[in-house]
């Protein structure tokens, strides 16, 4: 595995990039593959590399929206997404202090100038101040905020406040715009230096040698690339939101302790429709969004509402090649507690497991909560330990593969997984013959972004737990129980050992929104 220090050296994005100025651009990969997207009729790419394209206008990196039919697969992924190219966080502390650093480092580049009196060195005169602006500011918040933090009552454990409806202090939002409105004219000076950079190197440039030129561009990427994240976070700080649409996401989180505490800022949409829909839906030629979990409770509103597809959309459920009846038992136990009462509920999981787990098969255990899955582990019989595979021991691949290895020697494994290996994980036939749930996966309700549209939805006289909470977990479900299934061949058990499924009104919902598992 790469370390984050060496993939950073090899790595670059669009402000660091010198373009044809670079040494190695004949050889470069991603400029061999931008050259092949001009004749290609077909390209494949991911979601964050089509958000991040569109993010620059569209036709930055691939090929023109308006000529192009885009195709998403795992389609139910694109709306979150696309939310977090759009999420930005800043601790103030730690700003100051890269502040301070970025000062010195231009105090250095100053100093290799070959003409003081260049459009170089004249920014560069101007930048100190600016600096001392922008962190005379940030004081001004840390100030500010102090006396609120303290009457919110935040600590170590409770550290983190949202604000409702996203409404932050007037005092606070004023100093975000002096704050966005500074970092936006030191980031127009540094991207000033840069352009001289790239123009030095088209022999045009004044002040400044090819060496220092080629030396300092990409840092000056990196610069602008870090000054651009506090540009956006101070932006959407500095903004009223339109009450005619969905409100922005704001929260502070304490972190650290002592010499160390600092306060971070974030924000963030709480939907992405409407960022689609200018950027996407509205600018493409055509799109076709696919997955098999784009519905919720059997419906597309889940989907329509996050991701903003156009009214005129048309959809299409497509039945599935397998026999579900035939091949899948779907087994929700008679439990005695619920999932809250969480001692009695794990100990219920222990008994349950222990009793009817087959020592000789492929199982997966999918739990909520890592802290749950680990007592779980601890309680175990011991036959049931020795062929145990718990997430986090190891890397999920390495895990997957001694399960899988475990099954070809005819032996049993039993795997025990979080949210990430209830979606992609594909045993087929012999590597996975049974499935239990530990309960329904409810999304932990912690998030600032999830709290605010739910809390939207409510002012609106919406129920966000029937809107978003039970939609949510019929995906999350839907995706869990598909591990079984994985060829038309594949046959075995599913157990959900939540009794909330029999007992609760949306237990039904859920169940129903279910493929048409023989149910037992």
């Amino acid at each position: 595995m790469v370390r984050d220090q060496d993939w950073r050296r090899l790595t670059t994005d669009h402000q660091q990039c010198t373009n044809r100025n670079c040494a190695n651009y004949s050889a470069c990969p991603f400029f061999k593959a931008r050259a092949e997207i001009e004749v290609a009729d077909v390209i494949v790419a991911n979601h964050d590399l089509v958000l991040a394209d569109l993010s620059l206008g569209g036709g930055a990196i691939l090929s023109a929206p308006k000529e192009t039919i885009y195709v998403f697969d795992e389609g139910h992924h694109l709306p979150d997404k696309a939310i977090g190219h759009f999420r930005h966080e800043v601790r103030l502390q730690q700003s100051i202090a890269w502040l301070r650093q970025l000062e010195k480092n231009l105090v250095n580049l100053k100093q290799e100038l070959t003409d003081d009196v260049s459009l170089t060195g004249q920014l560069l005169l101007k930048i100190p101040q600016q600096i001392q602006s922008i962190v005379n500011f940030i004081q001004y918040a840390q100030q500010g905020l102090a006396p609120y933090i303290q009457g919110l009552g935040l600590d170590q454990e409770n550290n983190q406040h949202r604000f409702e409806f996203g409404l932050i202090p007037d005092e606070l939002r004023q100093l975000a715009y002096s704050l966005q409105t500074s970092y936006q004219k030191l980031f127009n000076n540094i991207e000033s230096i840069q352009d001289e950079c790239k123009k030095t190197k088209q022999n045009e440039g004044m002040g400044i040698t090819p060496e220092t030129a080629e030396t300092w561009q990409p840092i000056l990427g990196v610069i602008l690339g870090r000054l651009e994240q506090s540009v956006s976070l101070w932006r959407l700080y500095s903004t009223v939101d339109d009450q005619n649409y969905p409100p922005n996401a704001r929260w502070l989180v304490l972190s650290g302790q002592g010499m160390e505490q600092d306060i971070e800022l974030g924000g963030s949409p709480i939907l992405a429709a409407n960022t689609l829909r200018q950027q996407l839906w509205d600018k493409c030629f055509g799109a076709v969004v696919t997955s098999a979990t784009l519905t919720a409770l059997n419906q597309f509103h889940r989907f329509n509402m996050r991701s903003g597809v156009p009214r005129e959309s048309e959809y299409l459920r497509v039945l599935s090649p397998f026999d579900f009846q035939e091949n899948g038992l779907l087994i929700v136990p008679d439990m005695e507690n619920e999932p809250n009462r969480v001692e009695q509920h794990t100990a219920e999981i222990i008994a349950y497991l222990n009793k009817s787990v087959d020592i000789e098969k492929g199982s997966l255990v999918l739990f909520s909560s890592r802290r749950q899955m680990e007592e779980v582990s601890l309680s175990l019989s011991d036959k049931l330990k020795e062929i145990l595979l718990m997430q986090g021991e190891q890397s999920k691949r390495v895990i997957l593969d001694s399960h899988k290895s475990r099954i070809d020697d005819g032996k049993g494994s039993l795997l025990f997984g979080l949210a990430s290996f209830a979606e992609g994980v594909d045993l087929p036939g012999d590597y996975l013959t049974c499935v239990y749930i530990a309960k329904i996966p409810f999304a932990v309700p912690d998030d600032p972004v999830e709290a605010t549209l739910a809390e939207w939805i409510q002012k609106r006289g919406g129920n966000p737990f029937m809107e978003i909470t039970i939609p949510d977990a019929s995906l999350r479900l839907v995706q869990a129980t598909g591990r079984l299934l994985r060829n038309e061949k594949d046959s075995g058990e599913i157990h959900i050992l939540d009794k909330r499924l029999k007992t609760k009104r949306y237990g039904s919902q859920l169940i129903s929104s279910l493929p048409p598992y023989r149910y037992q």
